[in-house]
């Protein structure tokens, strides 16, 4: 160790071999590097989600306020020891249900790349934390409203109109159907009746098809036809 003396009466040491930076500097240099460092891996989560998302078809609105919960949720050091695909499917699940856009459970497995019930435990993780909030329950759709979103999709419209399906016949029914099966999902119901109707005029709809327009599973789509066709005591082959 060496000493330099000033006029001013001051001794400045140095360490022979060592840093000469001051504290101050060397602390403010650190916290900047953490904080590029932190900047950088958001930046990370924030390309591999949208990628993840754009892939299975998620809508671009959605998916902006899912990154924007996804940055939150970095902040707030929750994505430590934690499935980032999960985490993503969480949110997704939020956002899907304040926008009342019906997603089938295996999109949220698939972007999960887990089973539902780890995406729903990780979902009500997030309520508790406080980094979302609880949605407000949404008046259920009626299954006319499904039936006339679901007639939207050009493949099913075409057969619709080139068979002179009454869109407002199918709808009704879909509602009736909905008041005599209790229990059944609206959406699920509205599937159903526009399967039987296609089903009807020797159309060759797939159920995966008409169950992904209106935003369920084929499982539910099958369950739903079942019930109906108990109720309507008519036999089709699914």
């Amino acid at each position: 160790m060496y000493a330099i003396r000033r006029e001013t009466g001051f001794t400045t040491r140095f360490t022979e071999g060592g840093s000469t930076t001051p504290r101050s500097v060397a602390k403010a240099h650190k916290r900047g590097a953490y904080e590029l460092e932190r900047v950088t891996k958001e930046r990370r989560y924030e390309i591999a989600a949208r990628r993840l998302l754009t892939s299975y078809g998620i809508p671009h609105h959605i998916t902006e306020e899912v990154i924007t919960l996804l940055e939150k949720v970095h902040k707030e050091n929750m994505l430590r020891g934690r499935n980032s695909r999960v985490v993503i499917a969480a949110l997704l699940m939020h956002v899907s249900k304040s926008r009342n856009a019906h997603l089938p459970s295996e999109v949220f497995e698939k972007i999960a790349g887990a089973p539902l019930k780890r995406v729903n435990r990780c979902y009500r993780m997030l309520l508790n934390s406080g980094v979302i909030t609880p949605t407000q329950a949404s008046k259920p759709r009626k299954p006319s409203q499904v039936v006339v979103s679901i007639a939207s999709k050009q493949e099913v419209r075409d057969v619709f109109l080139k068979q002179n399906i009454s869109l407002s016949l199918v709808a009704q029914f879909a509602d009736k159907a909905y008041s005599k099966l209790q229990g059944r999902k609206p959406a699920g119901v509205a599937a159903a009746a526009v399967y039987l109707t296609l089903k009807m005029v020797n159309s060759r709809k797939a159920q995966l098809e008409i169950a992904r327009a209106a935003g369920v599973s084929p499982l539910t789509l099958r369950r739903a036809l079942k019930h109906l066709m108990e109720k309507l005591d008519v036999e089709i082959s699914i």
